[in-house]
């Protein structure tokens, strides 16, 4: 599943909420991704900010932590 689709769930799940708000993080290390149904239109927010689109579904998609280097 992409973020894409993952996003398109998300919006899905708050226009059916009452309080028009759906929420997911993928990762405990990932921020925080809000889709806000505002007049009918979805608002996307990563983390505090305001986001377009594309930048909520790359929130989304499943990523694994990046590793850290040895020394």
């Amino acid at each position: 599943m992409t973020g894409l689709d993952r996003l398109q769930k998300l919006v899905a799940l708050a226009a059916s909420e009452p309080s028009q708000i759906a929420e997911s993080q993928m990762w405990t290390w990932c921020e925080l991704v809000t889709v806000e149904i505002v007049q009918g239109c979805p608002m996307y927010f990563v983390g505090d900010d305001e986001v377009i689109a594309t930048a909520a579904a790359d929130a989304l998609d499943n990523k694994p932590k990046p590793k850290a280097g040895v020394a």
